[in-house]
Parts: C-alpha cells; sequence; structure tokens
C-alpha cells in the first residue's frame, strides 16, 4: 500500500484524502442527525459533537478558536473565524427540544418570540455588549481584534410554514445576529457532504482551484 502511495500522482492521493474524509464525515453526520431526529435534550452533546465536527458549519467558517473565556465570568461555546473576512462570529449551541420558537398572538395576528428564543438571544447579546467593551484588552493580549463581532444561536426545529416565515422575519430584523434551527444546520452539513461526493466524483479532487467553493477551508 505505502509503495503503491508513493508512486500514484498527485489527484490520486488528493481524491484519496478526500475519500477518507468522506466517509468518516458521513458515518459522524448520521449521529448528529440521530440527535436531532431524536430531539436529545442535552444541551453538551450537540456542543460536543460540533466542537468535534466543525465541518458541519460548511465552508463559511476557516477556523474554531480554542479559547472560550472571552468576557468576563461567561464561557462560549464556540468561537469561529469566518473564511471571506477573517471577522469572528460566536455560536451559541442550544438543543432541539420539541418545542416551538415562535407564539401566536391571535389578537394581532402575529409571532413573536418564545421564552427560550427570547432567553438564548439574551444571551448572545450580553456576550457582544461584554466582548465589545474588553475590545483593547483581547487586542492587546490575544492579537485578535473582535471589532463588529457577530453572533449565531443554533436552536429548535423548522416548525410549521408559519414559524418558518416568522423566523425569516425575525432574522431580517436582527442586528449581527442570526437564528438557525437544527434542522437548518442539518441542510448545511448534508451540502457539504454533497460537496465532498462531487469532488470524488471529479476524480482528483477537483484542482481546487479558483471558484472552488469547497477546497481546505471546512474547519477540520
Amino acid at each position: 500500500m505505502l509503495s503503491a502511495l508513493r508512486t500514484a500522482s498527485p489527484g490520486v492521493i488528493k481524491n484519496i484524502g478526500i475519500t477518507a474524509r468522506y466517509i468518516a464525515y458521513t458515518e459522524s453526520f448520521k449521529l448528529f442527525c440521530d440527535l436531532v431526529d431524536r430531539s436529545d435534550p442535552d444541551e453538551h452533546k450537540f456542543q460536543k459533537y460540533l466542537e468535534e465536527n466543525p465541518w458541519v458549519f460548511g465552508s463559511e467558517y476557516s477556523e474554531l478558536l480554542d479559547r472560550r473565556t472571552w468576557s468576563r465570568d461567561e464561557n462560549l461555546d464556540f468561537m469561529l473565524r469566518r473564511t471571506v473576512d477573517r471577522y469572528l462570529e460566536i455560536v451559541e449551541i442550544k438543543t432541539p427540544a420539541v418545542m416551538s420558537l415562535f407564539i401566536h398572538d391571535p389578537s394581532h395576528d402575529s409571532y413573536y418570540p418564545s421564552s427560550k428564543l427570547s432567553q438564548a438571544l439574551g444571551q448572545v447579546f450580553r456576550y457582544i455588549e461584554e466582548i465589545e467593551r474588553r475590545r483593547d484588552s483581547i487586542i492587546a493580549t490575544d492579537r485578535v481584534d473582535p471589532h463588529k463581532i457577530r453572533a449565531r444561536v443554533i436552536i429548535g426545529r423548522d416548525g410549521d410554514e408559519r414559524c418558518q416565515s416568522a423566523l425569516r422575519a425575525l432574522n431580517s430584523h436582527l442586528h449581527r445576529v442570526e437564528v438557525l434551527t437544527f434542522d437548518q444546520l442539518k441542510r448545511v452539513g448534508q451540502r457539504t457532504l454533497d460537496m465532498f461526493k462531487k469532488r470524488m466524483q471529479q476524480g482528483d479532487g477537483g484542482g481546487g482551484g479558483e471558484g472552488d467553493e469547497f477546497g481546505d477551508d471546512i474547519p477540520r
């Protein structure tokens, strides 16, 4: 096997690596989907899984930062670096527990965030405020600039069409914060696997050239 690899072309070796990652990620993703579909209430299971498998977030992020404590007395779930602009983004992981993210107000025929969603949003708002207050200290200590830091909250399930519409409306009004459901994250993870499959079908790894949205930018 070793001698065969030594004589193989770089394209073949690259494709072997992509195939190995695809197989490992596919098996791992089944576990994630099972946790989501069972609406497992253990938040730590999802935090641990996503810490070990940041590729599920797709190519939007290029780096998972090791440090968790960025604000006083607070431990963030994740701090990721965006691929495109290198800015930092907080990712707060909740659970897909069966609950409605929105409550219907029949008197006004409108939807407002549930207490669980409101609590999660309040949490990340506090994180952002605290980190921005400590910006100079973070730059001096960590050589990382949290300027205009953003946040994402992963929580709950899609719900019906009215809840999905309410989530789209909420996200359109939020500033520097976005709410994603675990169903949406599953779709991101599946798309990442589909990109692996596409690269394998190209036979030589696709070249990794310009316009390749997959490449090596996915956190591992």
